[in-house]
């Protein structure tokens, strides 16, 4: 809202005062001894025509008149100078307030980002392969909380971190699956002698029987169950405990 401050140039003729200000519709009303009017306005575009004045008002105590509505201040300005002359020594135009600053991102976008922080130390501790792109990753969540942007452009950042994230879980994930298919290597229940490792978990015992590299389990025919298996990777043997049987990990 602006401000025009007309100083008059100490006039008390009321006619004169009443031809200078006519166009505002004063004329009747204005104080005998008024010196100051000052006209607020709200941005608007105005015709030559209308001024669009909405109201008026009087402080004899201060010698101001007010004048609200949307017209244009400028064009209000010309006008009242060319009709008013002499009598209006100054005008003085006054910037309208700035507008408040906006909200601050609202909680809900905080609480996203929260989450995000709470996804990415879940991954720090399950993706060891990838610390460090979750270390960046990490570290531009934390760059979010710091920064004064609107909520809908903070989605749109943590639309794209999720994305990113997602695919860190993916990839780890694929990972890990490649990790333990290499584990899982053929078993002889408790052989000796020659190794391959083509070799699949023997079944049961079948006495002296060596067939595609079956060797005897425990010198004799028994239980198809080993409690210890003699588990053969590229030839080199290692144990483990298998309580249920010598079966496909």
């Amino acid at each position: 809202m602006y401000m025009l401050t007309l100083i008059a140039g100490g006039v008390t003729d009321r006619s004169a005062r009443s031809s200078a200000s006519s166009k505002v519709k004063m004329a009747q009303c204005m104080p005998a001894n008024c010196t100051v009017v000052s006209l607020h306005y709200f941005p608007s575009p105005a015709t030559a025509d209308q001024e669009r004045i909405r109201t008026i008002s009087y402080n004899d105590k201060g010698q101001m008149i007010t004048i609200s509505g949307p017209f244009d201040p400028l064009q209000l300005c010309c006008k009242i100078r060319c009709m008013g002359g002499k009598v209006i020594k100054d005008i003085q135009i006054k910037q309208p307030q700035p507008p408040p600053p906006p909200p601050p991102p609202t909680s809900t976008c905080n609480k996203d980002i929260e989450e995000l922080k709470m996804r990415t130390d879940y991954l720090l501790r399950i993706c060891v392969g990838n610390n460090n792109d979750i270390e960046r990753l990490k570290q531009q969540v934390d760059h979010l909380l710091e920064q004064e942007r609107s909520c809908a452009d903070l989605k749109r950042a943590i639309d794209q971190l999720e994305v990113k994230m997602a695919e860190l879980q993916r990839l780890s994930s694929q990972k890990r699956t490649e990790d333990q298919s290499k584990q899982i290597i053929p078993s002889l229940g408790g052989c000796s002698g020659g190794c391959s490792t083509t070799v699949p978990c023997y079944p049961g015992c079948r006495g002296d029987m060596m067939l595609r590299g079956y060797s005897r389990c425990h010198g004799h025919c028994g239980s198809p169950y080993c409690g210890i298996c003699r588990c053969y990777e590229s030839c080199q043997l290692r144990e483990e405990d298998t309580s249920a049987a010598c079966s496909l990990m």
